[in-house]
């Protein structure tokens, strides 16, 4: 944690504080599912080609990155996630989504260190009961290096001592221009630097938290609606 946090860099290196399915998220159709990939395994730096049923959805997702929704049949499908270019699976899983629901699936390393290929995990990406005039906010703990960590935002802990893997419901809160950073639970960090979130009435946001093993930490901020 000694290392400076950055804002999320697109494939083209360009500086950005959002993904690119920032305000894309939109309710499918009758019998139509959505699901969007995130890259998140921090020992598996390199890019990733994608599969849904063995057609390839994603090309060359890079580390850090995340894909709009993809439209996809409710119900059962088959994902597959390789290296760009070649044909060993790094990790495969059947993908279960509901009628109607969105969903994030991230790709992050397994818990047990002795196990070499990282995992999938399913996110879902759905805010119940949102109160009008408010926004909402979540966190989401995939730094498999970081230790247990705090939200932090204009100076005030949000969610507190958060695991690896792990993730919170979502919180009303007021909108407002949003100073966000994450500290090591029981530390005041100082060294970091944050990221401004601009948020909105009837926003609903998810803050990533990922490792990087070159650069540092770093925040991923999307708009789940």
């Amino acid at each position: 944690m000694g290392k400076k946090k950055r804002y999320s860099r697109s494939s083209n290196g360009k500086q950005i504080s959002k993904s690119p399915s920032s305000r894309s998220a939109s309710k499918p159709l009758a019998g139509i599912a959505g699901v969007r990939i995130l890259h998140a395994a921090t020992r598996w730096q390199e890019d990733m080609d994608v599969y849904l049923d063995g057609k390839r959805m994603v090309r060359r997702l890079p580390y850090g990155a995340m894909t709009n929704y993809v439209s996809i049949h409710s119900g059962d499908s088959y994902l597959q996630m390789t290296r760009n270019q070649t044909e060993g699976t790094v990790v495969s899983q059947i993908l279960s989504v509901r009628n109607g629901r969105l969903c994030t699936l991230a790709l992050i390393d397994s818990e047990d260190v002795s196990k070499k290929n990282p995992k999938l995990i399913t996110i879902p990406d759905h805010a119940e009961n949102q109160e009008e005039e408010m926004g909402q906010i979540r966190f989401v703990h995939l730094h498999s290096q970081g230790s247990n960590v705090d939200l932090v935002a204009n100076n005030r802990v949000i969610f507190n001592n958060i695991p690896f893997t792990h993730l919170t419901p979502y919180v009303p809160i007021h909108p407002k221009r949003l100073e966000l950073k994450v500290q090591v639970t029981g530390m005041m960090n100082t060294d970091h630097e944050s990221i401004i979130l601009p948020l909105f009435s009837k926003d609903v946001v998810t803050v990533f938290y990922l490792g990087d093993v070159e650069q540092g930490d770093r925040l991923l901020l999307v708009h789940d609606r």
